[in-house]
């Protein structure tokens, strides 16, 4: 495909052969995806309640320098806190332990205070053999961070640390409102007992 229009004529026809095919693609091409369920998309998307703000944790495991610049940025002109896991510390399990205890004192402190904070292994060294394994503790202090019940929303940065994230809180579904801005969706992750505000983005 060339065009915007080509995405929408393959969807089209995709709807028309039933169950035949296997879409695989861009995210162009899953904009056009509301042929398949019904052949016109909601006249009227659904709205986000409004609540009371409050402060987000923000999730981020991915190395890419695009990431790591935002997140930079971030830290510069919204004095947003950062947070690093060591890497390294994650072949001992003692070490581990520690680490995952400061990282998650150190967040509730800022939470505590209405302050959003920031969780990343990106400026970390990179160990190809814990790749696996850093995106898991990341999930592991997310989930326990927000047990704690003092963030209202969750923002997640890389497709693996969405998924184990998603993963280790139990979600059962994600309700999409929008997006902040082109390629950035937002709405809600819903858990066993509650849910939460929640974007995400693309390490790129």
């Amino acid at each position: 495909t060339t065009e915007e229009n080509h995405l929408k004529t393959v969807a089209m026809a995709s709807s028309l052969a039933g169950n035949r095919m296997l879409l695989a693609g861009s995210g162009g091409l899953a904009r056009e995806l509301h042929f398949l369920i019904g052949g016109n998309a909601a006249k009227t998307p659904p709205k986000l309640k409004v609540n009371k703000p409050g402060p987000a944790l923000i999730v981020i495991g991915s190395r890419h320098p695009v990431t790591s610049t935002q997140l930079k940025r971030a830290q510069k002109e919204l004095q947003l806190p950062v947070l690093q896991l060591r890497t390294e510390e994650l072949d001992n399990a003692n070490r581990k332990s520690s680490e995952r205890t400061s990282l998650i004192k150190l967040a509730l402190s800022f939470l505590e205070k209405g302050q959003s904070v920031a969780i990343t292994s990106s400026f970390s060294r990179f160990m190809s053999t814990l790749e696996h394994e850093i995106a898991g503790e990341l999930a592991e202090i997310t989930a326990l961070i927000l047990a704690a019940g003092k963030a209202k929303g969750l923002f997640l940065s890389g497709g693996d640390t969405a998924t184990a994230v998603c993963r280790a809180l139990g979600a059962s579904k994600i309700r999409v409102y929008g997006e902040i801005v082109p390629g950035m969706p937002a709405g809600e992750l819903f858990l066993r007992r509650r849910k939460f505000r929640l974007v995400s983005k693309a390490g790129a």
